[in-house]
């Protein structure tokens, strides 16, 4: 039997430190699955934050302008102080066929005061409307043309925007009207009560150049009653 003299020197303590440090490496080196991929994991998820100190403030901020813009708005509409409609001043007497009709005074839609017992010497047309009234606003052109038709011949139309829930001022000038219509605030106004106009339009009150009252007409015109009046009262 053979017999091998023991290593010496720098051969024989290298064999031992190369086992090591492939053990080593074995043992530091992730492991693998079968498909050699590292195995997976989980992303982390985001962590969601909550309000911070800053977000309130805006928050605060915000509501805060959007009150003070409210309460300024709040202000101004208080202290501007909506004109009141005109009140015509109107005369106590009856509305009575035959009879002189209840005088008024009352300012028009271009801003003008107008006198009823000022128009003597002219037939005149009183004609009661609103926005509402759908028989109103059938009978109104025709009733402006026929005012152009006659007015050089001292013919009158007068209308008594009464009984409005709307806006009887567009409503008047959305038919381009061209004879002037006066103001009754009220439901019913002070002329629409002196002339028994309490519920229902349109209501026509025709008066004579004596300024008595000729005929009350209830219900919408027609184009041959209205010429047939103007022609009587001229």
């Amino acid at each position: 039997m053979q017999e091998f003299a023991p290593c010496s020197g720098v051969r024989c303590n290298m064999a031992p430190r190369r086992k090591q440090n492939r053990a080593l490496a074995q043992r530091d080196r992730p492991a693998t699955g079968d498909s050699g991929r590292r195995p997976h994991t989980a992303p982390k998820r985001a962590v969601r934050q909550g309000f911070t100190w800053r977000s309130v403030a805006w928050i605060c901020g915000g509501l805060a302008a959007l009150i003070a813009a409210a309460a300024l708005v709040v202000t101004s509409a208080t202290n501007h102080q909506i004109s009141p409609l005109p009140i015509p001043s109107v005369d106590s007497s009856a509305l009575v066929r035959g009879q002189p009709a209840p005088d008024f005074t009352a300012t028009t839609c271009a801003g003008h005061q107008i006198t009823l017992s000022g128009l003597k010497g002219h037939p005149v047309l009183l004609n009661f409307f609103a926005s509402w009234c759908t028989q109103c606003a059938y009978e109104l052109p025709f009733m402006d043309q026929s005012y152009q038709r006659h007015k050089a011949d001292g013919f009158v139309i007068v209308g008594v925007n009464s009984l409005e829930t709307g806006d009887g001022v567009a409503f008047y000038h959305q038919f381009g009207l061209t004879f002037p219509a006066v103001y009754d605030p009220g439901n019913p106004g002070r002329i629409a009560l002196a002339y028994n106009v309490t519920s229902s339009l349109p209501v026509s009150v025709f008066l004579d150049k004596t300024g008595r009252v000729d005929l009350i007409q209830l219900g919408a015109l027609t184009p041959d009653l209205l010429e047939r009046e103007i022609q009587k009262l001229s």
